[in-house]
């Protein structure tokens, strides 16, 4: 029997929702357009990756409505939810290097684990596509009950400044008042990550397609352009380990 090769059976490609293919996808394309010269074959994948990345960054900007008219004040906003973002993070993550003994650095680690699982990495998103993952975050903290752990914690004035830092930030945005995006946006945007996801794949694939065991400028090549994929699959667990209840 004839098999066909499929790059997705070639290629392994982190799982990604739509925010983690934008900016795994943005840093490869930085990663390539510093480069003086590429294969034609890779140059062809990476124009199609850039095609359907801004594909799918158009369609979540769009859900989101048009741009803020003062970049300024936005500007501003985006570093002060940033660092608020950063500090909650690092309070957090304290705690969890407590042995699961401490009843707080379980606690700690549920709530480390479930608002921070890609790290910081959504702060550095398009202004309106961190403040949906902003938004998202602090409703799952609120939903889950993750508020009151924090307060037991002592952190509620993390999570106060945090609230106040992204009200500010969805009145400098424009978004104060948006609504949850219609359901037509969610097919659109589901072929749109498949079809980046697939982009990302076929690119991977030409730049590891260059190397001649022979040529050692094209592996080293090869691993300047795929660096950020390579710091992709590498992050740690946040934790270190799976959660585990602690001990009595």
């Amino acid at each position: 029997m004839t098999r066909a090769f499929d790059p997705n059976d070639l290629v392994a490609i982190p799982r990604l929702d739509a925010n983690g293919a934008l900016e795994l996808g943005a840093s490869l394309i930085a990663m390539a357009r510093v480069e003086a010269h590429l294969p034609s074959y890779v140059m062809h994948a990476l124009d199609e990756l850039v095609g359907e990345h801004r594909n799918l960054e158009h369609i979540l900007e769009e859900r989101l409505g048009p741009p803020p008219p003062d970049g300024y004040r936005a500007r501003r906003a985006d570093v002060l939810e940033d660092s608020h973002w950063a500090a909650f993070h690092d309070w957090l993550l304290a705690w969890t290097r407590l042995p699961l003994s401490y009843p707080e650095s379980f606690a700690a680690r549920r709530i480390f684990e479930a608002i921070f699982p890609e790290g910081l990495a959504f702060t550095q998103l398009p202004y309106k596509l961190e403040w949906q993952e902003a938004e998202d975050r602090l409703k799952r903290i609120a939903r889950d009950g993750f508020d009151r752990e924090v307060d037991k914690l002592g952190g509620t004035t993390f999570l106060r400044a945090l609230g106040a830092a992204h009200e500010a930030y969805s009145e400098a945005l424009g978004l104060g008042q948006v609504q949850p995006a219609p359901p037509r946006y969610e097919v659109p945007k589901r072929k749109s990550l498949e079809a980046t996801v697939a982009a990302l794949r076929r690119y991977v694939l030409a730049v590891l397609g260059h190397v001649d065991a022979t040529e050692p400028e094209t592996a080293d090549l090869a691993a300047r352009l795929l660096k950020p994929l390579q710091e992709w699959n590498a992050r740690p667990i946040p934790t270190g380990n799976t959660v585990m209840p602690p001990r009595a």
